[in-house]
């Protein structure tokens, strides 16, 4: 897996950072609220402490020789010619026209599996055209899943570093409490974290975990915070197909307060 560090300073022993766990857009699907997608771009931008993560599934990235493919589910924007032609490409620009004025509020990009998919059956690389778009550069790559270590260094004063395991997870969610089980199960394979991010589901769910961990002289109890995130599309149609209860929209919200080694979670959906 990856490993990227990110710096941050700040002034203020009050001052409060908000990373916003960005998900399983789907854009250029029909459930893909891009509404939504645009208004966060705008308050992440607007505000100095935020950051945000992706986590893959950025485009629906499914063209015409996809099984998958159904005319039903595109939006308006790709059903022109030249769009029609190379929905991958036509999908990215989209993408990057919303999100690159916070491309320098990036913290890393996960791979998802319709990115992964698109390269495997139609040779198009559109996960790395989209951190090449942002960035220009490889640093911010985390493929399917990665870590971030997100240094934050007071003016005059102590540091302290936040270890994020981000993923953009698997499987299926048919089964009740699934999404739980999935964070339990990566909370297993890692030490040393202090957040655990997952998309893939579309299945919102947070689970702090207390861990213990060695201390100076004693033991201390730390805090694991792991979270499914939700989408940001809506997958009802698919619901519906598939037996399935319709899951909400909306996304993460990581609040940190460096200082106090704090974290707050907040799961926004509708």
């Amino acid at each position: 897996m990856r490993c990227i560090t990110r710096h941050t300073g700040y002034e203020s022993r009050s001052d409060v950072f908000r990373l916003y766990c960005i998900t399983d857009i789907h854009l250029g699907n029909l459930g893909s609220n891009e509404g939504l997608l645009k208004e966060l771009a705008k308050k992440i931008e607007a505000d100095p402490f935020a950051y945000w993560i992706g986590l893959g599934d950025y485009c629906d990235f499914i063209n015409l020789h996809d099984p998958r493919f159904d005319p039903r589910e595109l939006v308006g924007w790709l059903c022109g010619g030249e769009a029609l032609a190379d929905i991958g490409r036509a999908e990215v620009r989209r993408f990057l026209s919303i999100m690159s004025p916070i491309a320098d509020k990036c913290l890393g990009l996960c791979e998802g599996n319709h990115e992964s998919a698109i390269l495997r059956h139609s040779e198009t690389d559109v996960y790395s055209s989209i951190v090449e778009g942002l960035m220009a550069k490889d640093e911010h790559r985390l493929d399917h899943r990665g870590f971030v270590s997100w240094r934050f260094s007071r003016q005059g004063g102590s540091t302290w570093t936040m270890r994020i395991l981000a993923s953009h997870g698997s499987g299926g969610g048919a089964s009740k409490g699934n999404a739980g089980n999935k964070l339990g199960k990566l909370a297993e394979q890692v030490d040393g974290v202090d957040a655990i991010l997952m998309g893939h589901l579309h299945d919102p769910d947070y689970k702090p975990m207390a861990k213990m961990r060695t201390g100076r002289r004693q033991s201390e109890m730390a805090t694991i915070h792991a979270i499914s995130c939700p989408s940001l599309c809506s997958d009802m149609r698919y619901a519906n197909d598939k037996d399935l209860p319709a899951l909400p929209v909306g996304y993460a919200m990581l609040q940190i307060r460096p200082n106090d080694k704090q974290v707050d979670v907040t799961i926004s959906v509708s």
